[in-house]
């Protein structure tokens, strides 16, 4: 359901320039839009990543003034551990269990000072994103906000 993303930006893109206004006044810097990533493999089996059509949907939505500080970044943050689809595990436990240390930051990657808004479809139980934000503390980044259609 790639057309999804057109729905659902709109919306987006106006949460998204209400926060990133505020953002930027007390901290400033690049922001980035970080959608999460899947593996190899289910990229190859959907043929896209809907979080990264949400992403690229929303920012083409934000006013002039907010995209000059701010871009769609895809390759920092990589899924380089094939799991399991969390819509396939039933229990909370075993979805925040489940998927261990599956991201990391790109090593030719470092942080400058950028916000990141880490941008997936759904949250369930929030492990995915705690995941990925871990991923992206561990390598420096200071500040790491996520934003979905539904949680």
């Amino acid at each position: 359901m790639r057309h999804a993303a057109d729905v659902f930006a709109p919306a987006l893109a106006g949460l998204l320039t209400e926060f990133l206004g505020e953002e930027r006044l007390f901290i400033g810097g690049r922001v980035l839009l970080v959608p999460v990533p899947i593996s190899r493999s289910r990229y190859r089996e959907r043929g896209y990543n809907q979080a990264e059509s949400l992403a690229r949907a929303t920012f083409s939505r934000l006013p002039k003034e907010t995209v000059r500080f701010c871009s769609v970044e895809t390759t920092l943050l990589e899924k380089y551990i094939d799991t399991t689809p969390q819509a396939k595990i039933k229990t909370r436990a075993e979805r925040l269990a489940h998927l261990g240390d599956c991201f990391r930051v790109r090593p030719e990657r470092m942080p400058a000072g950028e916000t990141i808004v880490l941008i997936d479809d759904v949250i369930t139980t929030g492990a995915t994103i705690r995941v990925a934000r871990q991923a992206l503390l561990r390598a420096g980044f200071r500040s790491v906000y996520a934003l979905s259609v539904a949680h």
